[in-house]
């Protein structure tokens, strides 16, 4: 299995009920990649282990949390083993993400990025993305100072994979400074 490329999807929020089903916070608002997969990693302190997915069961929708979704994987089977996994990352293996349209990205393509203005600024290195209610931020960080830049649409101008870039359109006042 070739997970040394596997991409973050979500984290587990808790256990969930008596035999072993975990509550599963997605990073996306789009379910399709977890549902089509029929396995996961688990990454946290009990190691980094994969699971056979047994199903996938979407929760009701709470305002300003995103896709919760009921997780049951064969071999998780008591309530004490599943919180061992609180707050563990849910990997999926690459050929599980579908591709995306044109201009739209996964965090993954966007960590560890150089990042510029249109003119050519360097604002530093794309460090993490943190989801908020209102929009995701770019957290960029240039030597001490740190960025934090909304995710707004048509914020990312162009994403260049051979130069390691992602340039961004702003008004230059609308940069927030140290977060």
């Amino acid at each position: 299995m070739p997970w040394h490329d596997a991409v973050e999807v979500g984290h587990v929020l808790r256990a969930r009920g008596l035999e072993g089903e975990l509550q599963v916070a997605l990073h996306s608002g789009d379910p399709s990649n977890l549902l089509r997969a029929p396995r996961l990693l688990l990454d946290a302190a009990p190691g980094c282990i994969p699971y056979r997915i047994e199903r996938i069961d979407p929760l009701p929708h709470v305002r300003g949390e995103g896709v919760r979704l009921r997780v049951k994987l064969i071999g998780l089977d008591t309530r004490s083993r599943a919180e061992a996994w609180q707050g563990a990352r849910v990997l999926l293996e690459p050929v599980y993400i579908a591709p995306l349209e044109p201009g739209e990205y996964y965090w993954r393509d966007l960590i560890g990025r150089r990042c510029l203005t249109e003119a050519g600024e360097e604002l530093g290195v794309i460090e993490e993305l943190w989801p908020t209610p209102a929009c995701d931020l770019l957290v960029v960080r240039l030597g001490e100072h740190t960025r934090a830049i909304p995710v707004l649409d048509g914020v990312i101008a162009a994403v260049d994979a051979e130069a390691g870039t992602v340039t961004v359109s702003l008004p230059e006042d609308f940069l927030m400074e140290e977060v």
